[in-house]
């Protein structure tokens, strides 16, 4: 996206470029226009006017009459835009990759060079962008899913946590209850030995008079 606006940016240089890769015309009253210039001509106008199909025909043609001199080095980077720019409907990343690389193989004087390398670097480093932006996406998500898994896991052992709190308390709940009637069985237990300790007392202190009694008789 970055670099298809930067190369949006740089259409007006290049039609600019264009103006000033204008073959001039041969002299002579009757000369006949070479073909080459016909179709350079004719791949100016399209490109401006917006006619990319029809201006790739025909500064690949111009290329086929004129592969090394001229404005071949124009050519080449008028296709390598073409081919670069979305808006065009061609878009082909490795045929415009294969046009800037010629222009900057092929002609190291042409001052359109410097825009093409800077096209290329910036290809590269969208390349290298995408494939970090990819990277993370796929990082994120393993961390959502390892997120989400670690939340579930978290809810379980809160649930088995209030599970056991309560078989806890139903335990603890059971016990006292348990112990709360031991207890009171101990108490009965208790006041039924105090209730015969006390008949045990009274028989005791009856037979104590009894023989009180006896005793102070006076014998006959």
């Amino acid at each position: 996206m970055r670099l298809s606006r930067a190369i949006s940016v740089m259409m007006p240089v290049l039609l600019l470029a264009g103006c000033h890769h204008t073959t001039p015309a041969p002299t002579g009253v009757n000369a006949p226009t070479p073909a080459s210039t016909i179709a350079l001509e004719a791949a100016k106008r399209e490109f401006a006017a917006g006619d990319y199909a029809s201006a790739a025909v025909d500064f690949q043609r111009y290329l086929q009459l004129v592969p090394t001199d001229g404005d071949s080095d124009y050519a080449l980077f008028q296709l390598g835009t073409i081919f670069a720019l979305p808006e065009s409907g061609r878009q082909d990343w490795v045929r415009a990759t294969s046009y800037f690389n010629r222009l900057v193989t092929d002609f190291p004087q042409s001052s359109l060079k410097p825009a093409a390398q800077l096209i290329l670097s910036t290809r590269d480093q969208a390349i290298q962008l995408s494939a970090n932006i990819a990277r993370l996406t796929d990082e994120a998500t393993q961390l959502r899913a390892t997120s989400a898994e670690q939340i579930n896991q978290l809810a379980k052992l809160r649930a088995d946590i209030e599970q056991q709190s309560e078989q806890i308390g139903k335990i603890k709940g059971d016990a006292a209850a348990e112990l709360s009637d031991q207890i009171n069985k101990r108490e009965l237990v208790i006041r039924q030995l105090n209730a015969q300790i006390d008949q045990l007392k009274t028989q005791l202190d009856r037979l104590i008079r009894v023989d009180t009694e006896r005793t102070s008789r006076p014998r006959p």
